[in-house]
């Protein structure tokens, strides 16, 4: 079992990995089995993108029978989202990604394509979850930090 280079590896972090693989194997276990393991779920974790994760989602609505327009505003969402993230690993996608991409939107005026937008991410997010691609809902709350322009008309019917 390799643990890695001599410069880039201290020794203080080979001693480490030496007592960790010991414990493995009084345990019953194989260390060079568990290394592979991790490398291949990081592996997995990478190709795991957002917009597959999408288009899996997408798919999903297809299957259940969704009307067109839904479908066809799912479409839009992910277009919108694949233009800011859509290459990045779920995984890696954060909170401020997101508002990042919610507030492009929402400096061209379009504030409730901003709102449905969040709730679309966040929908992904959680399909992902379900599916066990993902361990957050990163989408959760960010639409809280959107704001939205209320017509002055709006807010006197309220």
């Amino acid at each position: 079992m390799s643990i890695g280079p001599y410069p880039a590896i201290s020794l203080q972090q080979a001693r480490q990995a030496r007592d960790t693989a010991r414990s493995q194997i009084a345990a019953g276990g194989d260390p060079s089995e568990s290394k592979q393991e991790e490398k291949r779920i990081r592996r997995e974790a990478q190709d795991q993108t957002f917009q597959k994760a999408g288009e899996a989602f997408l798919r999903k609505q297809r299957k259940e029978g969704k009307s067109e327009a839904t479908l066809s505003k799912t479409a839009y969402h992910l277009k919108l989202a694949n233009k800011e993230f859509g290459r990045k690993a779920i995984t890696e996608i954060t909170a401020p990604i997101i508002l990042r991409c919610l507030r492009k939107v929402e400096a061209k005026g379009n504030y409730e394509t901003a709102h449905r937008l969040s709730a679309r991410i966040g929908s992904i997010f959680r399909y992902a979850v379900a599916r066990g691609i993902a361990e957050l809902c990163r989408g959760e709350g960010i639409s809280q930090g959107v704001f939205y322009k209320w017509s002055k008309d709006f807010m006197e019917a309220g």
